[in-house]
């Protein structure tokens, strides 16, 4: 099996550690990777769960196919848990993941305006990690 540690350094290189939904209520945290090398992609699978699908749309005819990797919610809070002490360049992005993961609830429990100012401000840290804000 491959260590968590060179996980971590794929997904520092080629990883995407982000949020998925329309609105600061439903958004969920969310952790992909897609490049053409499948093995690595199957291993991601592997380890922490979630979806690997294979792209066969080509946009140029030399082009290689990709093959993405994505885990959303719990899993990649499991992800971003297992992999934060090894992250280097995603390691903030990693970790503010899970703060807004702690601020999901459960039972269909109204979020209250301090929740939802909270969620926001995460968002916008990993937007500025990022380089977009």
């Amino acid at each position: 099996m491959v260590s968590m540690e060179y996980l971590a350094g794929y997904l520092d290189g080629e990883g995407c550690f982000t949020f998925v939904g329309t609105t600061i209520r439903n958004k969920k945290i969310m952790v992909a990777c897609e490049t053409t090398f499948s093995p690595v992609i199957r291993t991601l699978k592997e380890a922490f769960g979630g979806s690997y699908t294979k792209n066969i749309r080509k946009r140029k005819k030399c082009w290689r196919p990709t093959y993405r990797w994505v885990v959303v919610s719990r899993d990649a809070e499991n992800a971003c848990t297992r992999l934060l002490p090894y992250l280097i360049e995603k390691q903030q992005q990693a970790q503010s993941l899970l703060d807004f993961q702690s601020t999901i609830t459960t039972g269909g429990k109204r979020l209250g305006t301090d929740t939802l100012k909270q969620r926001q401000a995460i968002v916008d840290k990993v937007k500025q990690l990022k380089g977009r804000l």
